[in-house]
């Protein structure tokens, strides 16, 4: 089975509609599904992909500045289950007051470079690995640059972001899914993106 991951859309806030290169990537891998990481702001803008696979997609956080809600009517999380393995797709942010300072105490770090992309990458899969525990795949977004890493029996994949951060380019992912096979392939999209909040902030 071959699953479309895309995360950080940001439609219609900083990017006005999805890439046709999106389309493309996920058309000629002739994915099964498509799953969204959360941060799209009208869910109705992942139309066009449902042409392709059918689309699941998952909340994001909300953004002060451009006074987006990040799909707040979308779920926290989903759980799947395919080829036997199950497989949680969310965002990653934490939800509440808690939360929100952890985010700021984030952020803050990450400006003054005492942290970076990576850092946040690492300690928001160790955190989910002790929310969901039982997963053997966790897909999740909010850094807008692409990871993977295995904490035990666990893969963790951030595909990166369709909207572009700072100098990353970007990015969609491949997941693929067997009875006796699990790869993951990070996607660049090369061409140059049109946003409208060029701060791509997390």
């Amino acid at each position: 089975m071959r699953i479309g991951v895309l995360s950080d859309t940001h439609l219609p806030h900083r990017l006005p509609q999805l890439p046709a290169s999106v389309i493309e990537v996920f058309t000629t891998a002739t994915v099964d599904l498509i799953l969204h990481a959360g941060d799209v702001d009208d869910p109705e803008s992942l139309q066009s992909l449902s042409h392709v696979a059918p689309v699941i997609a998952v909340r994001g956080n909300i953004h002060l500045r451009d006074l987006s809600r990040g799909g707040a009517s979308l779920p926290d999380h989903v759980e799947l289950m395919f080829c036997r393995r199950r497989l949680i797709v969310t965002h990653g942010h934490r939800q509440g007051v808690i939360g929100f300072w952890g985010f700021v105490a984030l952020a803050g770090a990450y400006k003054l470079g005492l942290l970076t992309r990576d850092h946040i990458n690492h300690w928001m899969a160790r955190r989910l690995h002790r929310r969901f525990p039982w997963a053997d795949v966790v897909v999740f977004g909010h850094t807008h640059r692409p990871f993977q890493t295995w904490i035990g029996r666990t893969l963790f994949f951030n595909p990166g972001a369709v909207s572009q951060a700072e100098r990353d380019m970007p990015s969609v992912g491949i997941l693929t899914l067997g009875h006796d096979l699990l790869e993951t392939e990070i996607v660049p999209l090369s061409e140059t993106l049109p946003r409208r909040d060029v701060g791509g902030k997390l």
